[in-house]
């Protein structure tokens, strides 16, 4: 599940690291990502803004499944 706003503030989703970004998408760590929640993050990194899950899932899910 996506997490509309991280317990550290920032806000829409927009987090630095791979870590952070689980945290912030998914409320939990990257160790415990699923390699389809670890595609959506490293399909992030390309274009953050425009491959963000919060504003663009759609973008962002076609982006993971490329990855």
């Amino acid at each position: 599940m996506l997490h509309p706003l991280a317990d550290d503030g920032a806000d829409m989703g927009i987090c630095q690291g791979v870590e952070a970004a689980a945290q912030c998408y998914f409320e939990k760590s990257i160790t415990e990502c699923s390699l389809a929640e670890c595609a959506l993050i490293a399909g992030i990194t390309q274009n953050p803004y425009q491959y963000n899950p919060l504003l663009f899932p759609d973008k962002s899910k076609e982006k993971a499944e490329v990855v």
